[in-house]
């Protein structure tokens, strides 16, 4: 029997709204505009608790993904607990970090709240489609915009310059977006990270490439019932949409390699080319084959007009050097170090960790080589590896986030080569790339650091996820209680 539930359309109005706001950061971590994030992610949260009928707690997939994120989180709450109740000597090396263990609630609670919402409001086919629709068109506008400056100064944080003298600006956005003081300040970040911006294009990559494999399935349907009719007409108003998908897919490409971020470039390519791999498995036919070679082709074609793939080898070449100069703090001697601080505090705190946030309170203490004179030490404030500074970070929490991920992964793609529609089968593989593609960057570099990436992370998580419920487009929504 279906489900009911009430009308999700205010909330999922304003969850995209939501999302928005994590688009417009660009991955970055501005304080106000991190405050904003939170207030405006805990007051959907709540608001869709209280609504009668908008979160069904009866899990019909999802269980154990669900149980070990809840395993997870109720470590955090007891962890808090105990520090703030004096028992934790573990904290007090170089100072008392309990606050650090409170702040953890915040942001995890905040974070899986948000992982569980996406899970929770699209379950239906038509949210899931519109949920696809805004990623690829968030990701789209965000390589439109940083396409010009970067044309001009490739490999550099893309940014427009405006006024002069005493009233020079810059920022990411056009300055129409800065018109008013409060946007900038609460609501626009200004700054890009070449290093992540390109992570946050990707997740609306991929969702434009899931739409393109759907809609040539559409086309194709609609030829197979045009030749059933004794028709030779090829349907090509059913390709328009496919062009439109195409495009978006063009457009962000040639940003992301503008960018220069030889890990972005590097995790991007291999989910990418991990996502077509996955179309050949499941439909197993030459048309698909033909349609992989052709995206291929036109991808690179388009990127040797439009890119600098000479720029972009040139600097992936840059990788084979680095683990033999040992005058400068290069990437390799960065994430090298940072491990080895990571490591060092996880060997002396490794029931509670030093506290979520708290590793750049304690890398000074644990450096192994100081950075060359003159050079920024990185490592002094990431540990440049998601997962060692969760260790870290969390002591034995990390384990139990490492079987949060890996039961998500697991259970994913169980559930991704048991299902049959190939709606669900599309659009969930295109969201599990992105996952993918950011947990890989994610092993040497400190984008999840980041709250507002590691939520929009997580939001795709539980979107992702939500696709392959067994009540998948079966829930019935009503405007009654």
């Amino acid at each position: 029997m279906s489900q009911k539930n009430s009308s999700p359309v205010i909330f999922e109005f304003l969850f995209y709204a939501f999302l928005l706001l994590l688009f417009f950061s660009l991955g970055s971590d501005q304080d106000l505009h991190l405050r904003v994030q939170y207030g405006a992610g805990f007051g959907l949260l709540g608001l869709c608790l209280i609504s009668p009928g908008v979160i069904s707690w009866k899990m019909v997939s999802g269980k154990w993904t669900l149980a070990a994120l809840s395993i997870f989180l109720a470590y955090e709450y007891i962890r808090a607990a105990f520090m703030k109740l004096g028992g934790g000597s573990e904290q007090s090396l170089y100072g008392p970090q309990t606050g650090y263990y409170l702040q953890a609630l915040w942001r995890w609670t905040y974070s899986f709240g948000c992982f569980f919402l996406a899970y929770q409001l699209f379950c239906r086919r038509s949210q899931a489609g519109r949920l696809h629709n805004f990623l690829s068109l968030a990701g789209f506008f965000l390589a439109i915009v940083a396409i010009p400056p970067l044309m001009r100064h490739p490999g550099v944080p893309p940014v427009y310059h405006w006024g002069s003298g005493n009233f020079a600006q810059s920022g990411f956005f056009p300055p129409i977006f800065y018109a008013h003081p409060w946007a900038g300040k609460y609501l626009v970040e200004q700054f890009a990270h070449v290093n992540y911006v390109g992570d946050v294009m990707a997740i609306g990559f991929f969702s434009a490439l899931g739409l393109l494999v759907y809609h040539f399935e559409l086309f194709r349907d609609a030829w197979h019932t045009e030749k059933s009719r004794g028709s030779s007409r090829i349907p090509l108003k059913v390709l328009q949409p496919f062009f439109l998908f195409l495009t978006v897919c063009l457009v962000i490409t040639t940003s992301i390699l503008l960018l220069f971020s030889r890990g972005t470039i590097l995790c991007f390519s291999l989910l990418f080319f991990g996502f077509l791999l996955g179309i050949l498995l499941w439909f197993r036919s030459r048309a698909y084959l033909q349609l992989v070679l052709a995206v291929v082709l036109i991808t690179g074609g388009f990127n040797l007009w439009s890119g600098n793939l000479k720029g972009v080898w040139k600097e992936l070449q840059t990788l084979s050097g680095e683990n033999a100069d040992a005058q400068h703090r290069t990437s390799f001697s960065t994430n090298k170090e940072g491990a080895r601080r990571a490591l060092g505090m996880h060997r002396d705190y490794p029931l509670w960790g030093v506290g979520t946030g708290a590793y750049k309170d304690f890398a000074q203490h644990y450096a192994v080589e100081k950075a060359p004179d003159g050079q920024f030490d990185f490592a002094s404030y990431e540990s440049m590896n998601h997962y060692l500074q969760l260790l870290a970070e969390e002591g034995i929490g990390a384990y139990l986030y490492f079987l949060f991920l890996a039961v998500y992964l697991l259970e994913a793609a169980i559930r991704l080569f048991k299902v049959k529609s190939r709606f669900q089968y599309i659009l969930s593989l295109s969201l599990l790339s992105a996952v993918v593609m950011i947990f890989s960057h994610g092993a040497f570099n400190h984008l999840l650091e980041r709250v507002s990436m590691s939520v929009l992370t997580y939001i795709i998580m539980g979107a992702s996820l939500g696709l392959l419920r067994d009540d998948f487009d079966k829930v019935l929504f009503s405007k009654t209680k």
